[in-house]
């Protein structure tokens, strides 16, 4: 099934998984199905009127629905599966997107208590962490986003090492960003490839802002790569 873009499929516990562009990844959208279809109609209920017409003051003058009712839409889905990961970790997305960075780190730390292994959740905590200058529980959190996804032999269990790597770096860590380097190249052989042509991208177009962050990463996993040097050059100069 295709549920605004995405692709929805149930698994044989009828947990239903919704593939998430953004990650590249499949997240659980609910629980069970009569609890994720009601959470639906629920969200639905939000954007149409009566009439089956879209609601008034509902998208931006881009066309997209607004943050305050994308965050009422999965408040409502979380009403009928509050043990749900994918909609609470999208609310968290929604209020950082707003400004509520410590609601949305209240909601992360829910998602993450209830799926443990949901490494992008982790991340994203580690995240908020980072932008609230606590880099040493981003540190951390950075491993659980880590070790979950080598626990399960996820296809990105590198990349989330290389991010260890990067705040590890950042803290002037060395003796952790050397072990989550090791195991970032270990796992993730084609991650520097993939980076390098992607800050390249990035300086060509003037990007310096995310060239910057490919940078950070790269300089982190591989600080003696003489492409990974020649390309930090041309971000300073």
């Amino acid at each position: 099934a295709i549920v605004e873009g995405d692709t929805v499929a149930i698994d044989h516990k009828g947990k239903v998984w919704r593939a998430e562009e953004s990650i590249e990844d499949d997240v659980c959208d609910g629980t069970r199905v009569d609890r994720w279809l009601a959470g639906q109609l629920d969200s639905f209920d939000l954007v149409f009127d009566r009439d089956g017409e879209y609601a008034d003051d509902v998208f931006d003058e881009d066309g997209e629905i607004l943050p305050i009712i994308r965050e009422k839409q999965l408040r409502a889905q979380l009403k009928r599966d509050a043990a749900a990961p994918g909609p609470r970790w999208r609310l968290a997305l929604v209020l950082l997107e707003q400004g509520a960075v410590e609601d949305a780190r209240n909601e992360l730390e829910q998602v993450c208590a209830d799926d443990p292994v949901f490494a992008w959740a982790w991340l994203d905590l580690a995240r908020v962490s980072e932008r609230l200058g606590e880099v040493s529980g981003a540190i951390d959190e950075a491993r659980m986003a880590a070790e979950a996804a080598e626990g399960v032999q996820h296809p990105q269990a590198g990349y989330f090492w290389s991010q260890v790597a990067r705040l590890a770096s950042r803290a002037g860590d060395d003796m952790v960003r050397a072990e989550a380097a090791t195991k970032a190249s270990l796992l993730a052989p084609d991650l520097k490839r993939a980076q390098i042509e992607g800050a390249r991208e990035r300086l060509d177009a003037g990007d310096k802002a995310s060239a910057k962050g490919l940078l950070d990463l790269l300089r982190a996993v591989w600080p003696r790569d003489l492409e990974v040097l020649e390309l930090s050059r041309r971000l300073e100069n």
